[in-house]
């Protein structure tokens, strides 16, 4: 019960506006490591004396979507299991 009285003051009051630049900040910094560690990973494997096929770049650019996907889909249940209340 008081978890909801805490979601109804915090969803009424305004956000600071510091709060929002610290999260552009950090998605903005989430984005560059996330976008190094890519370019780091496709330098090193251009770079190794086997090369890969076309077919291990589209197995291994499967694999990374499918992960993702899946990933994603058990995170929006796992939040739809506790909006509804099934973990109670």
């Amino acid at each position: 019960m008081s978890l909801r009285r805490t979601r109804a003051r915090t969803a009424s009051s305004s956000t600071p506006e510091y709060a929002m630049s610290n999260n552009t900040v950090g998605w903005a910094v989430l984005g560059a490591v996330m976008l190094a560690g890519v370019v780091w990973i496709v330098r090193e494997l251009l770079a190794a004396d086997n090369v890969m096929s076309g077919q291990g770049w589209i197995a291994l650019a499967l694999g990374a979507i499918g992960t993702a996907a899946v990933a994603g889909v058990l995170m929006w249940l796992l939040f739809q299991s506790g909006r509804r209340g099934y973990d109670r």
